[in-house]
C-alpha cells in the first residue's frame, strides 16, 4: 500500500503548494500511468486519504502542534502532509494496523524529507 500513499501525498502536496482543488487533483493522479496501476483497494486508500486529510485538515493540525517539538510553521509541506495522514489513519480508519501507518509514513518520512 506503500505505492497507494504515495500518490495520496503527491495529490495532498498538489492541494496544498498550488491550490488545486481536491477532486480534480486526484481525478488527474488517479487517471495517470501510477494512479492506474493500483487495484481497486489502492484507489479506494488514495480517495480515504485525500479527502479525510483536506476534511479533517484543522483538527488533524491542531493534533500535530500539540504533540510536536518542532514549529508548526517550521515543518515541511511534505513532512506535515505525512503527519497528518498518518494521524488521519490512526485516529479515523480503523482496518488499518497502527503499526503499518507508521511503518509507511517513516518510509515516506525518508523519501521526502528536506
Amino acid at each position: 500500500m506503500s505505492g497507494a500513499r504515495e500518490i495520496a501525498l503527491k495529490t495532498l502536496y498538489e492541494i496544498e503548494k498550488n491550490g488545486a482543488f481536491s477532486n480534480i487533483a486526484l481525478e488527474k493522479i488517479l487517471n495517470s500511468e501510477a494512479g492506474k496501476a493500483l487495484n481497486y483497494k489502492d484507489r479506494g486508500l488514495v480517495s480515504e486519504l485525500v479527502y479525510g486529510v483536506t476534511t479533517w485538515k484543522l483538527t488533524l493540525d491542531e493534533i500535530i502542534k500539540m504533540h510536536s517539538k518542532v514549529k508548526f510553521k517550521k515543518i515541511s509541506i511534505w513532512i506535515l502532509n505525512i503527519l497528518r495522514m498518518g494521524a488521519y489513519q490512526i485516529i479515523f480508519l480503523d482496518k488499518i494496523p497502527k503499526s503499518a501507518v507508521v511503518n509507511e509514513g517513516v518510509k515516506l518520512a525518508k523519501r521526502y524529507r528536506p
